[in-house]
């Protein structure tokens, strides 16, 4: 089973490498709405307090060809300039090669009231990028005989370490209330190039629609919402469509 699956990813990096461009997709969280930040620059400062977080997911972790990511965020409210501000770092690390992506994005999100019960908050970012990789993990067709053995040379030659940063650029708005919230995103919004090896693939631009409604529940007798002691009770639904390319969820 094993010597399956890695035929499997072997394959799959073949395909890949000779595809010609080649787009790439952002790592996602499953639990969005715990990542406020990398889900939509205008979440910058929203709590009006001062907030750090951290979000971690592992994919795959018994393969070698797995996926891991981790951000970390922080953004606090400016209240005298209806300002919020916030930075966010996010490390990737996937496949056989070990492809990294590590950026630092620095957000904006200015806090706009339009009536005494909504509000409109747009938002930017500018993360800069650096992503390398290292080519002496890969296998290439050429290093495999009829029985699967793998050898040490092949005619693909590269540099043992390859890099490239860039600049990305991102977009975002959120309209709420005090029981509501629906936004959008748009991130790569210039569709940078990331290509290490000259062929160009580009960081496609991500569109994302996000939302929630908070319905308040009983909280005791004659209570709606919050309990004696002043908790809240209450349910949030949520939901986020997102599109990059030819991809969507």
């Amino acid at each position: 089973m094993q010597k399956m699956v890695k035929k499997l990813l072997i394959i799959g990096l073949l395909i890949g490498i000779g595809a010609g461009k080649i787009y790439a997709q952002d790592p996602q969280f499953s639990q969005f709405y715990a990542a406020p930040l990398y889900m939509n620059p205008a979440f910058a400062g929203s709590t009006e307090l001062s907030r750090v977080g951290l979000n971690f997911r592992s994919q795959w972790p018994s393969l070698q060809a797995n996926f891991t990511t981790a951000s970390l965020y922080f953004d606090h409210f400016f209240e005298d300039y209806n300002s919020g501000v916030g930075a966010i770092l996010n490390a990737d690390r996937e496949g056989l090669a070990g492809l990294q992506s590590i950026s630092l994005g620095l957000q904006y999100a200015y806090q706009l009231r339009i009536t005494d019960w909504l509000t409109f908050r747009p938002g930017a970012q500018v993360a800069f990028y650096n992503r390398d990789v290292n080519f002496d993990r890969l296998v290439f067709g050429d290093q495999l005989d009829e029985n699967g053995i793998i050898s040490d040379v092949s005619r693909e030659q590269f540099d043992t370490g390859l890099s490239r940063s860039f600049v990305d650029i991102s977009l975002g708005g959120l309209l709420f209330s005090e029981n509501f919230y629906i936004g959008y995103a748009a991130h790569h919004i210039n569709t940078p190039n990331q290509s290490l090896v000259g062929e160009e693939s580009r960081l496609q631009l991500k569109s994302s629609f996000h939302g929630g409604y908070r319905f308040l529940l009983p909280a005791g007798f004659r209570r709606f919402g919050y309990n004696d002691k002043g908790l809240e009770r209450s349910l949030t639904p949520t939901f986020q469509y997102k599109r990059q390319g030819n991809f969507d969820q």
